[in-house]
């Protein structure tokens, strides 16, 4: 019985005016260190197809591992609504939906593979590493009462519903459900 591994990895340096958050000058990097962790072999032993990197902006000087990542074609692709299978839009910050549906999906797939082709034994380990502002607070249907939520780039803090929050411990909870054996966040 061995481990396959996932990562799901996003940095926001840069917000939105609509968000609210001043700038940041370190979250980009720390997601590129970790990725770079992630990736090698001695580490989180992630193959290149199952990590999905997003921040905003680009990495200034990613490592050599990150930049052969980078130049994947096709990139690891992001779930969205408007242009399904698109790769990582270092243009603008990620959006809860990006991230959420694509983790989800992720999860099934990993568990469809498992299941559906004879169980290989095999644990399914996903990490996820968010570098970015963040709040704890109340959200709308979570589960928890409190708990740290990471600041997405659709974060509208004047909304009469607070949107563009990503509750952690919901999100662990989801993955574990869809899929995942282990999350470490």
């Amino acid at each position: 019985m061995g481990v396959k591994s996932w990562a799901v990895i996003v940095g926001i340096n840069q917000y939105p005016p609509a968000a609210g958050q001043p700038p940041l000058s370190g979250a980009v990097a720390d997601a590129a260190d970790f990725a770079d962790w992630a990736l090698h072999k001695d580490g989180g032993a992630v193959a290149p197809e199952r990590l999905f990197f997003w921040t905003h902006p680009a990495p200034a000087a990613p490592s050599a591992a990150l930049k052969a990542y980078l130049k994947r074609n096709p990139p690891t692709p992001w779930w969205d609504l408007d242009n399904p299978g698109m790769g990582a839009d270092f243009t603008r910050a990620p959006k809860v939906d990006n991230v959420v549906q694509t983790a989800l999906g992720a999860g099934m797939a990993a568990a469809q593979a498992a299941f559906g082709g004879g169980d290989d034994g095999d644990e399914r380990r996903c990490y996820v590493f968010f570098a970015g502002h963040g709040v704890q607070t109340n959200v709308v249907g979570a589960a928890a009462d409190t708990q740290t939520c990471f600041v997405m780039g659709d974060f509208r803090p004047t909304a009469a519903a607070v949107i563009g929050l990503i509750p952690c411990e919901d999100f662990k909870r989801a993955l574990l459900t869809c899929g995942f054996d282990q999350v470490f966040m």
